[in-house]
This record gives structure tokens, sequence and C-alpha cells, in this order.
């Protein structure tokens, strides 16, 4: 059983209309027929899926020896508009020689060979291995039991801002400490700004960093969360009333790393202030700052660790 899965077909229906992707879908049709033998039986069963049912191959390794082939012939250029345009499948092959064998069970598992064809890159075939299968299925799992517990702590409001100071490697205060004394912190140098770190305690994987859970709070959809922007938004307050790290009597900037989905609303929403204006100077000192926060140009939150 081949599970054949044409790329690009959407791309072609939103840039050159519906039209010219029947004409795609047909094409394709005809060229995989091309690479099959008479008897073998070829069935659209989705928009852009097909099946071909191969039977009394020589051995299991002849199907594969098909989808390689099957391949080649998509792979042609064809013409649209005056423009060549490259055609590809993604294939997954499933053998069996066992006659009573479900013919759902056969396309499931091609159909999840086909997916990690997909997921390798386009124009590619894989051949259903059981161990495999099993492998991807438990860390799908698993990645849905991650995304889950992140749900849970967004919303019972679990996440930690931990701070890390940034400090002044060419200022020092010729009255204190030692200059670079490695017995003090930060060596004597001066607390310029803290940045707010978001962190998460998970139950069984113990501490983890924004990169071991900000992708998959992306692909959930979890992103903008007001469980993650709200904590890393108290870490501004704590600072300003002097609860954060810092020099005594100090109102260090507190800078916030933030992912551009967390930036996605209006400038008026109180998620994302590009720069907050300076707070009124503090008796016989100079003008204080507000906790500012900042946006990554990336789609990822990138954090110090």
């Amino acid at each position: 059983m081949l599970f054949c899965d044409l790329d690009g077909l959407k791309y072609v229906n939103d840039t050159y209309g519906h039209l010219a992707g029947d004409r795609l879908i047909r094409t394709a049709v005809d060229r995989v027929r091309a690479a099959l033998r008479p008897a073998d039986v070829l069935a659209r069963i989705g928009g852009d899926e097909f099946v071909v049912l191969l039977e009394d191959l020589a051995t299991a390794d002849a199907a594969a020896v098909v989808a390689q082939r099957v391949l080649q012939e998509v792979a042609a250029p064809w013409q649209l508009d005056g423009h060549d345009q490259r055609l590809s499948m993604s294939i997954g092959v499933a053998v069996t020689d066992d006659p009573a064998a479900a013919g759902d069970a056969l396309i499931s598992h091609a159909d999840a060979a086909m997916y990690r064809a997909k997921r390798a890159g386009p124009g590619r075939a894989e051949v259903f291995d059981s161990k495999v299968y099993a492998a991807d299925r438990a860390a799908s799992e698993a990645r849905e039991r991650f995304a889950d517990d992140l749900r849970d702590a967004l919303d019972a409001g679990r996440l930690e801002v931990h701070y890390q100071p940034v400090v002044h490697l060419t200022e020092h205060d010729p009255g204190g400490p030692a200059w670079g004394d490695p017995g003090l912190p930060h060596g004597g140098h001066p607390v310029h700004a803290v940045e707010a770190l978001l962190r998460w305690r998970h139950p069984t994987r113990g501490l983890l960093v924004a990169d071991d859970f900000i992708a998959t709070a992306a692909r959930s959809g979890l992103l903008p969360q007001p469980g993650a922007v709200g904590a890393a938004q108290r870490a501004g307050p704590a600072c300003a009333t002097g609860s954060g790290p810092g020099r005594p009597g100090a109102r260090p900037r507190a800078g916030q790393r933030l992912c551009r989905r967390a930036c996605s609303p209006p400038a008026s929403s109180p998620r994302c202030r590009t720069r907050s204006p300076p707070a009124a100077p503090a008796p016989g000192g100079s003008p204080s700052r507000s906790p500012r926060a900042t946006c990554s140009p990336t789609s990822t939150l990138r954090c110090r660790r």
C-alpha cells in the first residue's frame, strides 16, 4: 500500500486559484498512473491524498521501488501560466504478507509513514516500521502531556520570574569595595539593570528555562497567554519597590525578553510597552527609570541561562 500526499496544493490554490489546483491534481494522477502497472489500483481518498494498492509483489522491497518510481515520475516540471512548476509528493509505504490483514490498518500504517516522510521534507518516501511508529507515537503523547502540564501551570500562575543582574564592568565606586573582588557579589561591580527571566518549575522535570517550553507554548496556541506575560510583568514592580536584586537604595532597570507573539496586541495594551517614561526624580537623586520591556525580533523567547 502506498499513501501519497501531494505537496504544495494549498499554495497553488491560494496563489493561482482552484482551477489551477485542479489541473495540478489531474497532472499528478496521470503521472502516478504512468509509474504503476496496469493491475495496480489508484484511488483518491481526499483533496490531495491518494492510495495505491499493489498486489502480488515479488518482495516487500518492491513496494519501496515503486514509490521511488512514482516520485521520479511526479517530479518532472509542468507548465502553469507560462512558468515551470515543480511537483512533489510525500509517500508512505506499508507492506503485509498476511491475507487476513485489515485494510484500514494497512492504510493507517501507510498514512503514518507518509507523515514521517513529510516531516523529513517534500518528495520523500518512508516505509512503515512498527518500532519507529511506536517511538513516534510515544514522543507525540509525551509532547501532548507536556503541553497539558504547561497549560495547567499557566492557568494556575505557577511560572516564576528569576532575575539576572546586568553589571557595569567598566564602572566602580572609588569608596566602595575592592575592584573585581571575587569574594563580593558581581566582583564589586555596580548593578546597572536586571533581566527578568521566565522559569517553570515542572513537577517531574525540575526547573525549566524558557527555551525548554516556549516552543510548546507557541505550537499549542498559548502565546500570548496572561499567565506567562503577567508573570514577566510582575518583575517590574518587584524591582521598583526594592524587592528585586541590586544595590541598596538603587532602582535598577528591569528588562523583559518577550517573544513577538506576546507583543502582538496594540501598543495601548499593557502586555507590551517598548519604553515607559522616566519616573519622577528621587529627592536629591537622578531621575529613575520605570521598568522597560523589550521585544525580541525572533519568534521565540530568548533567555540567557
